[in-house]
């Protein structure tokens, strides 16, 4: 049983997944089974929850340990899971590894894939500001659909449309967008997907999503971004992106010195598990 107060106005929904770290199918099997109570009333579909609602939900999924797979004296990296927020998933690591622990850049909801977290202020504030001198870097992999030759450094211009979450590229600036710079590489292919490395030298909210899509090669499983018959032809529900690895490179006498030159890779990735990278 896991139980918790609601504080500000949403969907159910949105509150078990992003408030309580549960994945979407397991939300829709709780729900159709009823195992679900708001203030102690059985629920069997969306509802907008008030502040101070208590939810209480029975299941048998158990909080899993977070893994680390890179650990420091200043700063670690764990794998962050598919369907679980930047900021739910860090007090995950705080109920198994303590409180010190700080988000020094975060992933999309249904983006897994390496995951910096700071165990210090002073840790954080030179890990941010790394990103932005770009001396920290990582490469994404993107599994798209259809047969991509793209190859290179991609620039563009991307809005974000704040009252639907969701940004434009364009190949001529407004006065609202921001410069964006994508570098693609194809790594395999399939009959029908192509998987990419991709690396970025902006970080723009949503950027690889939105700039694959506008290049036309979607992310296979991206509501946001993708094609809804893409995604129901491979019953893929989130989308096919993985931070997969991050590489440090830090001039002399830099405060993370000691981790100039280090290269970590996940475990493992998404496509791992799944046979859609050679469809």
């Amino acid at each position: 049983m896991i139980k918790k107060s609601c504080v500000k106005s949403c969907k159910l929904t949105k509150f078990l997944s992003i408030d309580m770290g549960i994945g979407f199918t397991i939300i829709r099997r709780l729900l159709k089974q009823k195992d679900i109570r708001v203030n102690d009333v059985r629920v069997s579909k969306d509802i907008t929850l008030l502040p101070g609602d208590e939810v209480v939900v029975y299941t048998k999924v158990q909080s899993k340990k977070p893994m680390l797979v890179f650990d420091k004296k200043e700063i670690t990296i764990f794998y962050k899971p598919k369907q679980i927020s930047s900021e739910t998933f860090r007090d995950k690591v705080a109920e198994f590894y303590g409180d010190n622990y700080q988000l020094a850049h975060r992933l999309d909801f249904n983006t897994d894939g390496l995951i910096i977290l700071a165990k210090t202020e002073n840790a954080l504030k030179h890990m941010i500001d790394a990103f932005c001198k770009g001396s920290v870097q990582k490469k994404y992999l993107a599994l798209v659909y259809g047969n991509c030759t793209l190859e290179g450094t991609f620039d563009a211009y991307i809005t974000k449309d704040l009252d639907i979450n969701k940004s434009y590229v364009s190949l001529l600036p407004n006065e609202r967008s921001k410069t964006i710079r994508t570098i693609i590489k194809p790594a395999k292919k399939g009959l029908e997907t192509t998987l990419l490395e991709i690396v970025l030298k902006t970080g723009r909210t949503h950027q690889i999503r939105a700039h694959l899509a506008f290049l036309g090669y979607p992310i296979i499983g991206d509501t946001k971004y993708g094609m809804f018959d893409v995604n129901k032809k491979f019953g893929i529900e989130v989308q096919c992106l993985t931070a997969d690895s991050i590489s440090f490179s830090f001039p002399q006498n830099h405060f993370f010195h000691e981790l100039n030159q280090t290269i970590v890779k996940t475990p493992f990735t998404f496509y791992s598990n799944n046979n859609i990278a050679i469809i």
